[in-house]
Parts: C-alpha cells; structure tokens; sequence
C-alpha cells in the first residue's frame, strides 16, 4: 500500500517507518526520538531536501503561515488520550501501539517546518480515526474524557471555517454553500 500511495505522492514514503513505530517502540521512546527529532531538525531538514528535493528549501526556510491550529487539535486530543490512560491506568493493546504513530505525526511540523511537516503528519494523525472510538466505546471512560474529545471535534471544523474567512484569499467554499442549493453546472 506504501508503494501505490508513493506513486501519488513521494511523501507516502514517511509511511515505511509506521511498520516498527506500531510493533516496536513504546510510548516514552517515541516521545524520546520526537525529542531528538526536534533538537537536530535543522541538520536533518537541510540534509534530507538538499539531498532529495532541493526545490523545497523555501518551504523549509521561508515564513509559511497557518496550520498551527490543527496542529493545535491534534495535540490536544493526544494530551488528553495519555492523560486518560495515566490517570486510569488503561492501557489496550492498540492504543499502546497507536501512540507512538500518533505522537511522531505531532512531532513532524517542528522537525519539517509548518508547510511541509503538517502534510506529512496528516499521514500519522489519520490513526485518530482508529484510535478515538476505540477509546469512546470504552466503559471505564469517565464521561468527562468523553465530552473533552467530542468537544474538539465540534470546535475544529468550526475554527477551520472561522479562520478561513478571515484569510485574504477566500476560500471557494467559504461562506459555507450546500451543493443543493448552489449552481452545479460549473461541476459538469
């Protein structure tokens, strides 16, 4: 699956590494390497585009603004699935396997820069899908947990939409349209 989605996109490739997160490393060494990660970015971002994709040093070094806020909610739903499992000391075998990914996806644009390291880590924080249910279905949940992650994601699309129309170019679909009551000859 990693070879087709290469052939889309090269950054499909960060994919491979997802084999060993899931079945080798714990949580603490995740965030350990994540920790490295950051300290040695600079290093590792101008050896991996100067020796790969040379062109893309200015998304490295330029001023890329935006994204921040959905960084922003993919690390507070991670801050409250490990405070969760701490405080409750439930720890199931895929939520176990699934942090590690997830916490490298949050780590990602600290180490790539915003423009290239928030697309990267879209390929990790997609696991949240998995994750999250796992979690809500859970009865030892307290409902306080419970209501934390479904607020963020009730708050997400509505700050995405909010920002969006605060942008100086505007977005096609913002003021938000439904495809039934808009001119659909422009889709033929």
């Amino acid at each position: 699956m990693v070879f087709i989605a290469f052939l889309f996109h090269k950054s499909a490739a960060l994919c491979i590494c997802f084999y060993p997160l899931y079945h080798y490393c714990s949580i603490i060494m995740t965030i350990f390497i994540s920790i490295i990660l950051m300290i040695c970015s600079r290093i590792l971002v101008n050896y991996f585009f100067e020796a790969f994709a040379p062109h893309q040093l200015h998304a490295i070094h330029g001023y890329f603004l935006g994204g921040g806020y959905k960084l922003f909610f993919h690390l507070c739903i991670i801050i409250i699935v490990l405070f969760f499992q701490v405080q409750t000391k439930y720890f199931d075998s895929e939520s176990r396997h699934l942090l590690p990914i997830l916490i490298l996806g949050v780590t990602l644009p600290f180490v790539f820069g915003m423009h290239f390291g928030i697309r990267l880590s879209f390929y990790c924080l997609i696991f949240e899908v998995v994750l999250l249910p796992n979690l809500l279905q859970n009865k030892k949940i307290k409902k306080l947990y419970k209501v934390a992650i479904i607020l963020l994601f009730i708050i997400y699309p509505l700050v995405s939409i909010f920002r969006s129309s605060l942008h100086p170019i505007k977005d096609e679909f913002l003021p938000y349209r439904c495809v039934l009551f808009t001119d659909t000859t422009v889709f033929k």
